[in-house]
Protein backbone atom coordinates (compact mmCIF):
# COMPACT_ATOMS: atom_id res chain seq x y z
CA UNK A 1 0.00 0.00 0.00
CA UNK A 2 2.81 2.10 0.59
CA UNK A 3 3.70 4.48 3.78
CA UNK A 4 1.71 7.99 2.24
CA UNK A 5 -1.29 5.96 0.78
CA UNK A 6 -1.83 4.08 4.36
CA UNK A 7 -1.20 7.50 6.53
CA UNK A 8 -3.91 9.40 3.80
CA UNK A 9 -6.46 6.88 3.97
CA UNK A 10 -10.35 7.67 5.34
CA UNK A 11 -9.73 4.78 7.69
CA UNK A 12 -6.34 5.72 9.13
CA UNK A 13 -8.09 6.19 12.83
CA UNK A 14 -9.77 2.50 12.70
CA UNK A 15 -6.38 0.69 11.91
CA UNK A 16 -5.15 3.21 14.99
CA UNK A 17 -2.12 5.36 12.82
CA UNK A 18 -3.35 7.80 14.24
CA UNK A 19 -5.19 8.67 17.80
CA UNK A 20 -5.97 11.42 20.39
CA UNK A 21 -4.39 11.69 24.03
CA UNK A 22 -5.66 13.60 26.74
CA UNK A 23 -8.69 14.25 28.36
CA UNK A 24 -11.55 17.08 28.23
CA UNK A 25 -13.13 18.79 24.91
CA UNK A 26 -11.92 17.78 21.79
CA UNK A 27 -10.22 20.88 21.35
CA UNK A 28 -7.45 20.57 24.49
CA UNK A 29 -6.74 16.62 22.87
CA UNK A 30 -3.67 16.19 21.36
CA UNK A 31 -3.26 14.37 18.07
CA UNK A 32 -0.76 11.23 18.19
CA UNK A 33 1.26 8.86 15.70
CA UNK A 34 1.21 5.86 16.43
CA UNK A 35 5.02 4.63 17.08
CA UNK A 36 4.78 2.43 14.22
CA UNK A 37 4.75 5.39 11.95
CA UNK A 38 8.01 6.64 13.09
CA UNK A 39 9.73 3.50 12.99
CA UNK A 40 8.59 2.42 9.79
CA UNK A 41 10.09 6.64 8.43
CA UNK A 42 12.99 5.81 10.01
CA UNK A 43 13.18 2.07 8.80
CA UNK A 44 13.59 0.56 12.08
CA UNK A 45 12.12 -2.71 13.12
CA UNK A 46 8.85 -2.22 15.65
CA UNK A 47 9.54 -4.47 19.02
CA UNK A 48 7.69 -7.60 19.23
CA UNK A 49 8.26 -8.51 15.72
CA UNK A 50 11.57 -10.37 13.80
CA UNK A 51 12.35 -10.42 10.27
CA UNK A 52 12.85 -14.03 8.63
CA UNK A 53 15.60 -14.77 6.71
CA UNK A 54 16.19 -17.35 3.57
CA UNK A 55 17.40 -20.38 4.58
CA UNK A 56 21.16 -20.23 2.63
CA UNK A 57 20.81 -24.21 2.08
CA UNK A 58 17.92 -24.67 0.28
CA UNK A 59 16.94 -24.19 -3.53
CA UNK A 60 13.47 -23.71 -3.89
CA UNK A 61 13.10 -25.58 -6.84
CA UNK A 62 14.37 -28.82 -5.35
CA UNK A 63 11.57 -28.88 -3.05
CA UNK A 64 8.40 -26.95 -3.52
CA UNK A 65 8.21 -27.07 -7.48
CA UNK A 66 5.03 -25.25 -8.69
CA UNK A 67 3.92 -24.18 -5.28
CA UNK A 68 7.40 -21.31 -5.67
CA UNK A 69 5.28 -19.88 -8.66
CA UNK A 70 2.01 -19.92 -7.53
CA UNK A 71 3.00 -18.10 -4.60
CA UNK A 72 5.13 -15.77 -6.16
CA UNK A 73 1.68 -14.83 -7.87
CA UNK A 74 -0.15 -14.04 -4.54
CA UNK A 75 2.62 -12.44 -2.88
CA UNK A 76 2.55 -9.77 -5.39
CA UNK A 77 -0.67 -8.31 -4.77
CA UNK A 78 -0.82 -6.14 -1.98
CA UNK A 79 -3.69 -6.74 0.34
CA UNK A 80 -3.76 -10.83 0.11
CA UNK A 81 -4.43 -13.17 2.46
CA UNK A 82 -2.45 -16.40 1.61
CA UNK A 83 -2.54 -19.92 3.35
CA UNK A 84 0.51 -22.43 3.67
CA UNK A 85 -0.52 -25.80 5.10
CA UNK A 86 2.13 -28.60 5.11
CA UNK A 87 3.53 -31.25 7.80
CA UNK A 88 5.78 -29.42 10.97
CA UNK A 89 9.33 -28.68 9.02
CA UNK A 90 8.42 -28.92 5.88
CA UNK A 91 10.09 -25.56 4.78
CA UNK A 92 6.93 -23.42 4.81
CA UNK A 93 8.79 -20.71 6.45
CA UNK A 94 11.65 -21.08 3.87
CA UNK A 95 8.97 -20.77 1.08
CA UNK A 96 7.51 -17.53 1.90
CA UNK A 97 11.31 -16.16 2.61
CA UNK A 98 12.66 -17.65 -0.86
CA UNK A 99 9.30 -16.38 -2.27
CA UNK A 100 9.29 -12.80 -0.75
CA UNK A 101 13.44 -12.47 -1.66
CA UNK A 102 12.34 -13.28 -5.57
CA UNK A 103 9.68 -10.64 -5.01
CA UNK A 104 12.13 -8.04 -3.52
CA UNK A 105 9.64 -8.27 -0.40
CA UNK A 106 10.71 -8.30 3.30
CA UNK A 107 9.18 -10.78 5.68
CA UNK A 108 7.88 -9.91 9.10
CA UNK A 109 7.06 -12.57 12.01
CA UNK A 110 5.26 -11.45 15.30
CA UNK A 111 7.43 -12.61 17.90
CA UNK A 112 4.27 -14.00 20.21
CA UNK A 113 0.70 -14.48 18.58
CA UNK A 114 -0.82 -12.13 20.96
CA UNK A 115 -3.15 -9.34 19.67
CA UNK A 116 -0.63 -6.62 20.29
CA UNK A 117 1.95 -7.87 18.55
CA UNK A 118 -0.09 -9.16 15.41
CA UNK A 119 -1.51 -5.72 15.78
CA UNK A 120 2.22 -4.10 15.00
CA UNK A 121 3.31 -6.26 12.46
CA UNK A 122 0.39 -5.82 10.49
CA UNK A 123 0.69 -1.86 10.80
CA UNK A 124 4.35 -1.85 9.98
CA UNK A 125 3.93 -4.76 6.99
CA UNK A 126 1.21 -2.41 5.59
CA UNK A 127 3.82 1.02 5.95
CA UNK A 128 6.65 -1.29 4.52
CA UNK A 129 4.72 -3.08 1.38
CA UNK A 130 6.47 -6.38 3.25
CA UNK A 131 4.99 -9.32 4.27
CA UNK A 132 3.51 -10.50 7.40
CA UNK A 133 4.40 -14.19 8.71
CA UNK A 134 2.12 -16.07 11.25
CA UNK A 135 2.35 -19.14 12.28
CA UNK A 136 -0.67 -19.67 15.46
CA UNK A 137 -0.49 -23.18 17.26
CA UNK A 138 -3.86 -23.22 18.83
CA UNK A 139 -7.16 -22.38 17.74
CA UNK A 140 -6.80 -18.87 19.62
CA UNK A 141 -4.16 -18.05 18.22
CA UNK A 142 -5.46 -18.69 14.30
CA UNK A 143 -8.86 -16.36 15.29
CA UNK A 144 -6.56 -13.64 16.61
CA UNK A 145 -4.38 -14.21 13.25
CA UNK A 146 -7.97 -14.53 11.18
CA UNK A 147 -9.05 -10.74 13.02
CA UNK A 148 -5.86 -8.68 12.57
CA UNK A 149 -6.42 -10.17 8.28
CA UNK A 150 -9.85 -8.71 8.65
CA UNK A 151 -8.75 -5.36 10.11
CA UNK A 152 -5.79 -4.91 8.49
CA UNK A 153 -6.89 -5.17 4.41
CA UNK A 154 -3.56 -3.53 2.92
CA UNK A 155 -0.98 -6.26 4.76
CA UNK A 156 -0.03 -9.12 2.79
CA UNK A 157 -0.71 -12.17 5.26
CA UNK A 158 0.53 -15.08 5.18
CA UNK A 159 -0.78 -17.87 7.66
CA UNK A 160 1.50 -20.72 8.39
CA UNK A 161 -0.58 -24.14 9.33
CA UNK A 162 0.13 -27.54 10.26
CA UNK A 163 -1.54 -30.61 7.76
CA UNK A 164 -0.75 -33.82 6.95
CA UNK A 165 -1.29 -33.22 3.52
CA UNK A 166 -3.92 -31.19 1.60
CA UNK A 167 -6.69 -33.12 2.66
CA UNK A 168 -6.38 -32.90 6.29
CA UNK A 169 -9.44 -32.66 7.65
CA UNK A 170 -8.10 -30.92 10.64
CA UNK A 171 -6.72 -28.38 8.66
CA UNK A 172 -9.49 -26.92 5.91
CA UNK A 173 -9.18 -23.58 4.12
CA UNK A 174 -9.97 -20.24 5.95
CA UNK A 175 -12.41 -18.44 4.93
CA UNK A 176 -10.50 -15.12 4.84
CA UNK A 177 -7.77 -16.77 2.67
CA UNK A 178 -7.69 -16.32 -1.12
CA UNK A 179 -4.77 -19.12 -2.23
CA UNK A 180 -4.12 -22.01 -0.65
CA UNK A 181 -0.56 -23.52 -0.96
CA UNK A 182 -0.41 -27.32 0.10
CA UNK A 183 3.19 -27.96 0.84
CA UNK A 184 3.66 -32.04 0.64
CA UNK A 185 6.20 -34.70 1.55
CA UNK A 186 5.95 -35.80 -1.59
CA UNK A 187 5.30 -38.47 -3.96
CA UNK A 188 8.55 -41.32 -3.55
CA UNK A 189 9.80 -40.33 -7.11
CA UNK A 190 10.55 -36.80 -6.14
CA UNK A 191 11.75 -38.00 -2.09
CA UNK A 192 14.26 -40.32 -4.63
CA UNK A 193 15.44 -37.36 -6.36
CA UNK A 194 15.17 -34.96 -3.33
CA UNK A 195 17.49 -37.31 -1.19
CA UNK A 196 19.71 -38.43 -3.97
CA UNK A 197 20.48 -34.24 -4.35
CA UNK A 198 20.79 -33.66 -0.82
CA UNK A 199 23.29 -36.65 0.07
CA UNK A 200 25.33 -36.35 -3.03
CA UNK A 201 28.61 -37.14 -1.75
CA UNK A 202 27.71 -38.84 0.95
CA UNK A 203 25.76 -41.82 0.11
CA UNK A 204 26.00 -43.92 -2.80
CA UNK A 205 23.37 -42.90 -5.20
CA UNK A 206 21.19 -45.53 -5.23
CA UNK A 207 21.14 -46.31 -1.66
CA UNK A 208 20.46 -42.43 -0.99
CA UNK A 209 17.04 -42.88 -3.59
CA UNK A 210 16.05 -46.28 -1.84
CA UNK A 211 15.92 -44.27 1.35
CA UNK A 212 14.02 -41.32 -0.03
CA UNK A 213 11.25 -44.23 -1.13
CA UNK A 214 11.20 -45.65 2.46
CA UNK A 215 11.04 -42.24 5.02
CA UNK A 216 9.10 -39.18 4.62
CA UNK A 217 11.35 -36.96 6.67
CA UNK A 218 10.55 -32.99 6.40
CA UNK A 219 13.48 -30.89 4.61
CA UNK A 220 13.77 -29.47 8.12
CA UNK A 221 14.92 -32.60 9.89
CA UNK A 222 16.51 -33.84 6.69
CA UNK A 223 18.77 -31.58 6.62
CA UNK A 224 19.67 -31.28 10.17
CA UNK A 225 20.29 -35.28 9.94
CA UNK A 226 22.59 -34.58 7.00
CA UNK A 227 24.64 -32.21 9.06
CA UNK A 228 24.37 -34.72 12.33
CA UNK A 229 25.92 -37.58 10.13
CA UNK A 230 28.66 -35.42 8.85
CA UNK A 231 29.70 -34.35 12.02
CA UNK A 232 29.58 -37.66 13.66
CA UNK A 233 30.59 -39.65 10.70
CA UNK A 234 28.18 -41.74 10.67
CA UNK A 235 27.13 -41.96 7.17
CA UNK A 236 26.09 -45.45 6.01
CA UNK A 237 22.97 -46.01 5.19
CA UNK A 238 21.82 -47.65 8.34
CA UNK A 239 22.95 -44.86 10.18
CA UNK A 240 20.59 -42.44 8.47
CA UNK A 241 17.95 -44.63 9.20
CA UNK A 242 18.32 -45.20 12.76
CA UNK A 243 18.62 -41.37 13.11
CA UNK A 244 15.43 -40.77 11.34
CA UNK A 245 13.59 -43.66 13.79
CA UNK A 246 15.30 -41.91 16.88
CA UNK A 247 13.44 -38.44 15.81
CA UNK A 248 9.74 -40.13 15.14
CA UNK A 249 10.84 -42.02 18.76
CA UNK A 250 11.71 -38.76 20.55
CA UNK A 251 8.26 -37.30 18.85
CA UNK A 252 6.27 -40.38 19.71
CA UNK A 253 7.31 -40.22 23.63
CA UNK A 254 3.80 -40.19 25.48
CA UNK A 255 1.93 -41.93 22.71
CA UNK A 256 3.59 -44.69 21.35
CA UNK A 257 5.74 -47.43 23.12
CA UNK A 258 8.20 -49.42 21.12
CA UNK A 259 7.97 -53.51 21.32
CA UNK A 260 10.56 -55.91 20.86
CA UNK A 261 9.85 -59.45 20.28
CA UNK A 262 11.44 -61.66 22.65
CA UNK A 263 10.29 -64.97 20.27
CA UNK A 264 11.23 -66.64 16.82
CA UNK A 265 9.21 -66.41 14.11
CA UNK A 266 9.39 -70.49 14.61
CA UNK A 267 7.68 -69.90 18.28
CA UNK A 268 4.25 -68.84 16.77
CA UNK A 269 2.27 -71.69 16.48
CA UNK A 270 -1.33 -71.19 14.36
CA UNK A 271 -2.82 -72.98 11.67
CA UNK A 272 -1.45 -73.18 8.42
CA UNK A 273 -3.68 -70.78 6.49
CA UNK A 274 -2.78 -68.32 9.49
CA UNK A 275 0.72 -68.27 8.21
CA UNK A 276 0.48 -68.49 5.07
CA UNK A 277 -1.49 -65.03 5.30
CA UNK A 278 1.57 -63.36 7.50
CA UNK A 279 3.50 -64.92 4.88
CA UNK A 280 1.59 -62.30 2.70
CA UNK A 281 2.13 -59.36 4.91
CA UNK A 282 5.91 -59.92 4.59
CA UNK A 283 5.99 -60.40 0.59
CA UNK A 284 3.37 -57.42 0.02
CA UNK A 285 6.57 -55.31 1.99
CA UNK A 286 9.60 -56.48 0.67
CA UNK A 287 8.57 -57.51 -2.85
CA UNK A 288 7.32 -53.99 -4.01
CA UNK A 289 10.48 -53.11 -5.48
CA UNK A 290 10.03 -56.50 -7.77
CA UNK A 291 6.60 -55.65 -8.48
CA UNK A 292 7.69 -52.56 -9.93
CA UNK A 293 10.52 -53.60 -12.02
CA UNK A 294 8.03 -56.07 -13.60
CA UNK A 295 5.39 -54.09 -13.94
CA UNK A 296 6.48 -50.66 -14.26
CA UNK A 297 2.88 -49.24 -15.55
CA UNK A 298 2.04 -50.22 -11.92
CA UNK A 299 4.18 -47.05 -10.29
CA UNK A 300 1.62 -44.80 -10.36
CA UNK A 301 -1.11 -46.71 -8.82
CA UNK A 302 1.04 -49.73 -6.18
CA UNK A 303 1.70 -47.72 -2.91
CA UNK A 304 3.88 -48.53 -0.21
CA UNK A 305 1.16 -49.69 2.13
CA UNK A 306 0.28 -52.41 4.37
CA UNK A 307 -2.62 -52.59 6.59
CA UNK A 308 -3.68 -55.86 8.22
CA UNK A 309 -6.25 -56.38 11.24
CA UNK A 310 -5.54 -59.62 13.53
CA UNK A 311 -8.62 -60.92 15.30
CA UNK A 312 -9.68 -64.00 17.58
CA UNK A 313 -9.81 -65.06 20.59
CA UNK A 314 -7.71 -63.64 23.70
CA UNK A 315 -4.48 -65.04 23.85
CA UNK A 316 -4.34 -66.60 20.53
CA UNK A 317 -1.10 -64.84 19.49
CA UNK A 318 -2.30 -62.01 17.89
CA UNK A 319 0.00 -59.65 19.35
CA UNK A 320 2.67 -61.81 19.13
CA UNK A 321 2.18 -62.32 15.39
CA UNK A 322 2.65 -58.36 15.24
CA UNK A 323 5.78 -57.81 16.41
CA UNK A 324 7.41 -61.18 14.72
CA UNK A 325 6.18 -59.62 11.38
CA UNK A 326 7.79 -56.13 12.28
CA UNK A 327 11.11 -57.95 13.35
CA UNK A 328 10.72 -60.14 10.03
CA UNK A 329 10.64 -56.83 8.28
CA UNK A 330 13.67 -55.40 9.84
CA UNK A 331 11.38 -52.33 11.31
CA UNK A 332 10.58 -51.20 14.75
CA UNK A 333 7.08 -51.75 15.82
CA UNK A 334 5.20 -48.34 18.07
CA UNK A 335 1.96 -49.81 19.74
CA UNK A 336 -0.05 -46.80 20.42
CA UNK A 337 -0.41 -46.26 23.90
CA UNK A 338 -4.78 -45.92 23.86
CA UNK A 339 -4.88 -44.27 27.36
CA UNK A 340 -2.43 -41.77 26.25
CA UNK A 341 -4.15 -40.60 22.71
CA UNK A 342 -8.05 -41.02 23.56
CA UNK A 343 -9.08 -37.72 24.72
CA UNK A 344 -12.64 -36.68 26.15
CA UNK A 345 -11.19 -32.93 24.64
CA UNK A 346 -12.91 -32.27 21.24
CA UNK A 347 -10.32 -32.81 18.33
CA UNK A 348 -7.18 -33.94 20.94
CA UNK A 349 -7.78 -37.84 19.86
CA UNK A 350 -7.00 -36.94 16.28
CA UNK A 351 -4.79 -33.90 16.54
CA UNK A 352 -2.51 -37.14 18.75
CA UNK A 353 -3.40 -39.34 15.87
CA UNK A 354 -1.99 -37.00 13.24
CA UNK A 355 1.01 -36.98 14.98
CA UNK A 356 1.77 -40.70 15.45
CA UNK A 357 0.68 -41.38 11.67
CA UNK A 358 3.13 -38.43 10.49
CA UNK A 359 5.84 -39.97 12.66
CA UNK A 360 5.24 -43.63 12.12
CA UNK A 361 5.40 -42.60 7.87
CA UNK A 362 8.41 -40.73 8.50
CA UNK A 363 10.58 -43.20 10.38
CA UNK A 364 9.00 -46.23 8.06
CA UNK A 365 7.92 -48.10 11.14
CA UNK A 366 5.19 -50.71 12.15
CA UNK A 367 2.04 -48.82 13.73
CA UNK A 368 0.20 -51.43 16.21
CA UNK A 369 -3.13 -50.54 17.17
CA UNK A 370 -4.05 -53.37 20.40
CA UNK A 371 -7.05 -53.65 20.66
CA UNK A 372 -8.22 -51.69 18.17
CA UNK A 373 -11.91 -52.09 18.83
CA UNK A 374 -11.94 -49.18 21.39
CA UNK A 375 -10.93 -46.34 18.73
CA UNK A 376 -12.05 -48.04 15.19
CA UNK A 377 -15.33 -49.16 16.88
CA UNK A 378 -18.33 -48.53 14.49
CA UNK A 379 -19.98 -45.65 14.11
CA UNK A 380 -23.62 -44.79 15.86
CA UNK A 381 -26.63 -42.85 14.83
CA UNK A 382 -26.53 -39.00 16.24
CA UNK A 383 -28.80 -38.47 19.20
CA UNK A 384 -26.45 -36.77 20.99
CA UNK A 385 -23.33 -34.35 20.72
CA UNK A 386 -20.93 -37.07 22.23
CA UNK A 387 -22.57 -39.19 19.14
CA UNK A 388 -21.47 -36.76 16.91
CA UNK A 389 -18.22 -36.57 18.17
CA UNK A 390 -17.41 -39.97 18.29
CA UNK A 391 -18.71 -40.60 14.55
CA UNK A 392 -15.67 -37.98 13.54
CA UNK A 393 -13.16 -39.56 15.05
CA UNK A 394 -13.92 -42.62 13.25
CA UNK A 395 -14.16 -40.48 10.17
CA UNK A 396 -10.85 -38.85 10.87
CA UNK A 397 -9.03 -42.19 11.55
CA UNK A 398 -10.75 -44.20 8.19
CA UNK A 399 -9.11 -41.11 6.14
CA UNK A 400 -5.58 -41.46 8.35
CA UNK A 401 -5.67 -44.91 7.45
CA UNK A 402 -6.40 -44.70 3.95
CA UNK A 403 -3.68 -42.25 3.27
CA UNK A 404 -1.27 -43.46 5.67
CA UNK A 405 1.83 -45.23 3.32
CA UNK A 406 3.48 -47.67 5.91
CA UNK A 407 2.59 -50.74 7.78
CA UNK A 408 -0.72 -50.82 10.33
CA UNK A 409 -1.87 -53.72 12.04
CA UNK A 410 -4.91 -53.72 14.16
CA UNK A 411 -5.19 -56.26 16.80
CA UNK A 412 -8.75 -57.08 18.35
CA UNK A 413 -11.13 -59.38 20.53
CA UNK A 414 -14.14 -58.41 18.91
CA UNK A 415 -14.13 -57.92 15.01
CA UNK A 416 -17.59 -57.67 15.32
CA UNK A 417 -17.26 -54.18 17.22
CA UNK A 418 -15.21 -52.92 13.70
CA UNK A 419 -16.71 -50.58 11.84
CA UNK A 420 -17.10 -52.23 8.27
CA UNK A 421 -15.83 -48.86 6.51
CA UNK A 422 -12.31 -50.21 8.49
CA UNK A 423 -12.35 -53.53 6.88
CA UNK A 424 -12.77 -52.42 3.34
CA UNK A 425 -9.13 -50.59 3.94
CA UNK A 426 -7.54 -53.21 5.14
CA UNK A 427 -5.24 -55.14 2.69
CA UNK A 428 -5.37 -58.52 4.98
CA UNK A 429 -7.62 -59.68 7.29
CA UNK A 430 -6.32 -62.64 9.55
CA UNK A 431 -8.09 -64.54 12.50
CA UNK A 432 -6.47 -66.15 15.16
CA UNK A 433 -8.58 -69.54 15.77
CA UNK A 434 -7.78 -71.03 18.93
CA UNK A 435 -5.37 -73.84 19.02
CA UNK A 436 -6.15 -77.60 17.85
CA UNK A 437 -5.06 -80.06 20.14
CA UNK A 438 -2.05 -80.88 17.87
CA UNK A 439 -0.97 -77.18 18.50
CA UNK A 440 -1.96 -77.19 21.85
CA UNK A 441 0.96 -79.64 22.32
CA UNK A 442 3.20 -78.06 20.55
CA UNK A 443 2.59 -74.73 23.01
CA UNK A 444 3.23 -77.03 25.64
CA UNK A 445 6.21 -78.02 24.83
CA UNK A 446 7.58 -74.97 23.94
CA UNK A 447 6.47 -72.94 26.78
CA UNK A 448 7.34 -75.98 29.39
CA UNK A 449 11.39 -75.41 30.70
CA UNK A 450 13.57 -77.86 29.15
CA UNK A 451 15.03 -79.96 32.03
CA UNK A 452 11.46 -80.44 32.47
CA UNK A 453 10.62 -82.00 29.16
CA UNK A 454 14.00 -84.21 29.28
CA UNK A 455 13.09 -85.86 32.09
CA UNK A 456 10.08 -87.11 30.43
CA UNK A 457 7.58 -86.71 32.95
CA UNK A 458 5.01 -84.36 31.41
CA UNK A 459 2.55 -86.45 28.98
CA UNK A 460 1.82 -83.07 27.04
CA UNK A 461 0.01 -84.99 24.49
CA UNK A 462 -2.73 -85.52 27.34
CA UNK A 463 -2.79 -82.18 28.45
CA UNK A 464 -3.29 -80.76 25.25
CA UNK A 465 -6.68 -83.13 24.52
CA UNK A 466 -8.17 -82.41 28.16
CA UNK A 467 -7.44 -78.83 28.50
CA UNK A 468 -8.83 -76.63 25.19
CA UNK A 469 -6.14 -73.79 26.44
CA UNK A 470 -5.03 -70.35 24.00
CA UNK A 471 -1.58 -70.32 24.45
CA UNK A 472 -1.41 -67.32 26.51
CA UNK A 473 -3.29 -69.52 29.17
CA UNK A 474 -0.71 -72.07 29.01
CA UNK A 475 2.41 -70.11 29.35
CA UNK A 476 0.18 -69.08 32.75
CA UNK A 477 -0.12 -72.82 33.43
CA UNK A 478 3.31 -73.42 33.39
CA UNK A 479 4.29 -70.15 35.17
CA UNK A 480 1.77 -71.30 37.83
CA UNK A 481 3.15 -74.90 38.45
CA UNK A 482 6.81 -73.47 38.59
CA UNK A 483 6.60 -71.68 41.14
CA UNK A 484 4.39 -73.76 43.26
CA UNK A 485 6.77 -76.69 42.54
CA UNK A 486 9.91 -74.59 43.46
CA UNK A 487 7.97 -73.53 46.90
CA UNK A 488 6.66 -76.97 47.97
CA UNK A 489 9.98 -78.78 47.01
CA UNK A 490 7.60 -81.07 44.52
CA UNK A 491 9.03 -82.52 41.09
CA UNK A 492 7.02 -80.42 38.45
CA UNK A 493 5.15 -83.07 36.83
CA UNK A 494 1.45 -83.88 34.81
CA UNK A 495 -0.64 -83.60 37.71
CA UNK A 496 0.75 -80.15 38.83
CA UNK A 497 0.26 -78.94 35.09
CA UNK A 498 -3.25 -80.24 34.88
CA UNK A 499 -4.22 -78.60 38.65
CA UNK A 500 -2.78 -75.23 36.94
CA UNK A 501 -5.24 -75.76 33.83
CA UNK A 502 -8.02 -76.42 36.09
CA UNK A 503 -7.47 -73.10 37.55
CA UNK A 504 -6.91 -71.52 35.18
CA UNK A 505 -10.26 -72.68 33.15
CA UNK A 506 -12.05 -72.40 36.06
CA UNK A 507 -11.51 -68.49 36.84
CA UNK A 508 -12.65 -68.00 33.14
CA UNK A 509 -16.15 -70.31 34.20
CA UNK A 510 -15.06 -73.23 32.12
CA UNK A 511 -16.54 -76.46 32.72
CA UNK A 512 -13.41 -79.56 33.34
CA UNK A 513 -13.07 -82.59 32.91
CA UNK A 514 -10.82 -84.17 35.92
CA UNK A 515 -9.81 -87.09 34.69
CA UNK A 516 -7.69 -87.76 32.05
CA UNK A 517 -9.75 -89.85 28.95
CA UNK A 518 -6.79 -92.34 28.62
CA UNK A 519 -7.42 -93.17 32.34
CA UNK A 520 -8.82 -96.50 32.85
CA UNK A 521 -12.12 -96.63 35.16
Amino acid sequence: MGLLAALTETEAWRASWVALTGSGPLTEQALSWNPVVELALLGAIPAGIEPVSVAAHLEPTWWFGANVEELAEALAVEGTVSEVVGPRRIGKTSLVASVAQQLGLDVFRPALCVRDSLQTAAQYATLTGSIVLVSPRTDEELALAEQMATTHRGARVVIERIAADDNDPLAQRLPISEVRIAVGLGSREERRTQWGRLWRGVLEPNEAAELGSRHTVPVGDLVELRASALRSGRTSGQDVTDSVRSLAQHALAGLAVREESEHSWEDLVVSARTREQLDGIVRRYQGERDVLRAFPSMAGQLRRKCTAMFSGAPGTGKTMAARLVAARLGLPCFRVDLASVVSKYIGETEKKLREIFEQCRKADVVVLFDEADSLFSKRTSVRTSNDRYANLEVNYLLQSLERFEGVAILTTNHPQSIDEAFERRLEFLIRFDLPTSAERQRLWELTLPTEVLSASRIDTQDLADRFELSGALIRKCVERALFKTVAEGMPLDTRMLAAGAEAELGETGCLVRHESPTQEE
